[in-house]
């Protein structure tokens, strides 16, 4: 009889425990952080050097961790998102974009709040990309319809300070930390650089060919790297002379 009761009194606690454990999570309004092993549809990622943890989009969810054990983070309501970017010089910063929503959110937090910042009106679309310039605090954000934003990080907000208005979708934009504020960006038939640290922007018209990708080395002086349709790779350090092709 005596173990019949202590089973009871046993039972009865872990049920109270259960009720008062669900009680505290619907009052707090949190589910659960939802933990993959392994993503399927990738849309973005983005690493920064001695960090251990990533970031990365799985069908318009932001994840963050390592294979093996990715967590989703919580994101402003009803955001589909489509492009993020760490800051490397702070990896607490992030900056994400929206899909379906012509806007970036900023956390400083490691994604705890999020900062909307709208960038055009009159516009249906969204976000394709984001790349930061660490050094110069520039933030350049690609967008389906409405071509090319640049924004400066300034701490307390984020600033809109430049537009370029393109009849194509922006398909991928980078940028250098080195503070020479090289920053490119293409659309699926042309490439553009930046000049005076994104505040105007010129078509790059000697590729002779389309760019297929394009990346950023920090090195000294950054490099430039470009994939064409036919070309193969062309490199420079200043994005206007010395592209040669580079074997793949």
């Amino acid at each position: 009889m005596n173990a019949r009761r202590i089973a009871i009194v046993a039972l009865t606690i872990v049920l109270i425990g259960a009720v008062f454990a669900g009680a505290v999570s619907a009052l707090s309004g949190k589910a659960a952080p939802v933990v993959r092993a392994t993503l399927a549809n990738v849309r973005d990622f983005n690493s920064v050097a001695g960090q251990v943890d990533s970031y990365a989009i799985d069908g318009g969810v932001l994840f963050k961790g390592q294979p093996g054990a990715w967590t989703q983070i919580s994101t402003p309501e009803q955001v589909i998102v489509s492009a993020v970017a760490v800051d490397s010089t702070d990896p607490s910063i992030v900056y994400i974009g929206a899909a379906n929503d012509m806007a970036v959110f900023r956390s400083m937090d490691n994604g705890s709040s999020w900062l909307r910042v709208p960038l055009a009106d009159g516009f249906v679309g969204g976000v394709t990309d984001i790349a930061i310039d660490d050094a110069q605090r520039l933030v350049y954000v690609g967008t389906d319809t409405a071509g090319l934003f640049r924004l400066r990080d300034v701490g307390s907000s984020v600033i809109l300070s430049g537009h370029l208005l393109l009849d194509a979708p922006v398909l991928e934009v980078v940028a250098d930390s080195t503070g020479k504020g090289m920053a490119f960006a293409r659309t699926e038939w042309n490439l553009y650089r930046a000049e005076n640290f994104g505040l105007a922007w010129v078509a790059v018209n000697n590729l002779q060919s389309a760019p297929t990708a394009i990346a950023i080395a920090n090195t000294e002086p950054a490099q430039v790297y470009v994939g064409t349709m036919d070309r193969g790779v062309l490199t420079s350090s200043d994005g206007i002379n010395g592209q040669l092709p580079t074997p793949v």
